[in-house]
């Protein structure tokens, strides 16, 4: 009979430092033969918590398990921090603290140090009925009868060995209704349990089961809003998964599915997925239709092409592609543009797309973007990265604003996803028309030489005049040229000067420590937000910005006056909201397309700039 070894990856402890600030960002592997399992990595400690499990086939041939620590570098090879060998026939199951040694045959980074927590079980292969058949169905009976008695409603049966679940007679059709949570996590699940009564359930945990195959059953819990299968043996996710319209996560990590079911793309409320550890080469551009997603784990997979499709998934916040087989991204990734991590590390990726330049939201502190082992062919690039990801976003910005800004193409999702007459096509449908109507509001070509003049504070010109060889072009395409002189002017001025000037003010204000000097700048800021709240009206309310992070305290220069210190800490707020405004303003630019459109937030900015010119001087 075959045997499986599920493996826990708990923690590490008294690590050795490998880098310059006293900590080390470790991560664990377990080898067993052929197979190779990896934790994620865990940033600055010495003592990590990983809490990971995986399984493992264990073959006659098969006699050690290898266990290494190393400390994840962005810039150099990771460094060795220890191993530890263990012979599988004396691995039962238990839990215990093994010592991390230095490598018998090899280079030893640093000093090793330290022990490693591990948890393991052994399943073994066993025939349905007999024995293990009735010590499943008392387990379930009483746990049953305890919730039924508690008036619970959640079923908690982890490591409980079962292999089944028999359904006792004495469970009632109500009773089953009022169970939501179920957790069956790491117990010996070949097949999916019979859970054709739990239509209620909420959220379902099969993790560290042995199943290979999910039934179209799953269709069955409409109210699913949570499904976590990772560290299975699945190949395949059914497409009945797409019937689950309430699904807000799914995990299927380190699983063996190799192929994504366009029906993903249905799972209009589905917010995090995780994919991880899979051998799926490529992604359906149906999971475009995934519009609330904002946690995506795509990592360690053999992915070799990110659709453009995937980029319609605009309020993502958090992507992890690292490890993959990537040489391009979409660029499309511009629409991206509340992204405040994205991991790149380990791919093939030769450079980054010009619009990545929209996501500012990689420079703030606490966020960034990690391109690390990638042959990125520009040097300064690289040379910024490897002062700081704040650099590199910094950089791109102003790529971006050197070499225009990109044109985002337009793209819907395939056809084929919906039924006729249901789901995102026919908004799409919608969508368009509102396009078409905006379009034959919009003013004449031989109007818009004049808006533009305004805008850039240029004299107007003929239309003839205003560029070479556009007067040739038809009505439709001179507007496109446009278009693109108002979006290309706006990056220009809120990168480099309004931006910039915005975040000098803030800093002024927090440094005053006299009021003559303050009140002033007190008085601009009132002008500023009120164009900042005309900004906000113009924006469609997804692109809304929320309300500011208050400024940290070490930023503030103290006065010793209190009613001073109160006021900075209001104006420096109400800054920091101009800042937030204008930045979306600037975004919005990215998505949009119509001449009324862009013509309107071009005209906020600019009022934005003026407003700011009067209160601190050009």
């Amino acid at each position: 009979m075959a045997t499986v070894l599920q493996i826990n990856v708990a923690e590490a402890r008294d690590l050795a430092s490998a880098d310059s600030n006293g900590f080390s960002d470790p991560y664990c592997v377990i080898t067993i033969g052929a197979q190779k399992k990896k934790t994620k990595v865990k940033q600055k400690t010495l003592n990590p918590n990983w809490n990971e499990t995986f399984t493992f086939q264990i073959h006659p041939k098969d006699a050690f398990m290898k266990v290494e620590v190393f400390d994840w570098d962005a810039l150099a090879t990771d460094d060795f921090l220890g191993e530890a060998n263990l012979r599988l026939m004396d691995i039962q199951d238990s839990a215990n603290w093994f010592k991390l040694n230095p490598r018998v045959n090899g280079k030893n980074d640093v000093p090793v140090r330290g022990d490693v927590f591990l948890k393991f079980r052994r399943i073994q292969a066993q025939k349905q009925g007999g024995p293990a058949q009735n010590k499943a169905a008392e387990i379930l009976r009483m746990r049953f009868d305890f919730l039924a008695q508690n008036g619970e409603n959640a079923l908690e049966l982890t490591e409980a060995g079962l292999t089944s679940f028999p359904i006792p007679n004495s469970l009632t059709q109500d009773a089953a209704n009022n169970i939501t949570i179920m957790d069956l996590s790491f117990n010996q699940f070949s097949n999916f349990p019979d859970l054709r009564l739990f239509q209620c359930l909420e959220e379902l945990n099969l993790s560290g089961n042995l199943l290979t195959t999910l039934p179209p059953l799953i269709s069955n819990f409409p109210k699913l809003r949570s499904l976590i299968l990772n560290g299975n043996q699945l190949t395949a996710i059914p497409p009945e998964l797409g019937k689950l319209r309430n699904l807000e996560k799914l995990e299927v990590g380190n699983n063996q599915v190799s192929v994504l079911c366009k029906e993903i793309g249905k799972l209009g409320k589905l917010e995090e997925l995780s994919l991880t550890g899979n051998p799926i080469e490529s992604i359906p551009p149906h999971i475009g239709g995934c519009s609330s997603l904002e946690v995506v784990d795509f990592s360690s997979c053999a992915l070799q092409v990110i659709p453009e499709e995937f980029t319609l998934c605009t309020r993502l916040m958090e992507l992890n592609l690292g490890n993959n087989r990537l040489k391009y991204l979409p660029e499309g990734m511009g629409r991206m543009t509340r992204l405040v991590v994205l991991n790149l590390m380990d791919n093939q990726l030769g450079d980054l797309p010009l619009s990545l330049g929209y996501c500012i939201g990689l420079g703030k502190l606490g966020a960034g973007i990690s391109i690390a082992r990638n042959p990125i062919q520009s040097e300064e690039m690289i040379a910024k990265y490897q002062i700081g990801t704040d650099h590199l976003l910094d950089y791109l910005e102003k790529r971006m604003a050197v070499l225009g800004a990109p044109e985002i193409p337009e793209i819907d999702l395939p056809a084929d996803l919906w039924e006729p007459g249901e789901g995102p096509v026919s908004k799409q449908a919608q969508l368009q028309k509102q396009k078409q109507q905006q379009a034959a509001q919009a003013p004449p070509p031989w109007a818009v030489s004049s808006q533009i003049a305004a805008m850039t504070q240029e004299a107007p010109q003929p239309i003839n005049d205003v560029s070479p060889g556009v007067s040739d072009l038809p009505a439709e395409e001179q507007l496109k040229v446009k278009i693109t002189v108002l979006k290309n002017w706006a990056v220009t001025a809120v990168r480099g000067d309004i931006l910039p000037r915005l975040k000098k003010f803030k800093m002024d204000i927090c440094r005053a420590t006299n009021p003559q000097d303050a009140m002033p700048m007190a008085q601009g800021v009132r002008v500023m937000k009120v164009e900042s709240d005309k900004g906000r009206q113009v924006l469609h309310p997804s692109m809304v910005p929320g309300p500011p992070q208050p400024t940290p305290l070490h930023m503030f220069t103290p006065s010793g006056n209190e009613k001073l210190e109160a006021l900075k800490g209001v104006v420096s707020g109400v800054v920091e909201e101009v800042i937030l405004t204008v930045e979306a303003l600037n975004n919005a630019l990215n998505v949009i397309g119509d001449f009324a459109s862009v013509v309107q937030i071009v005209g906020v900015i600019k009022n934005i700039k003026a407003s700011l010119d009067a209160s601190v001087g050009k």
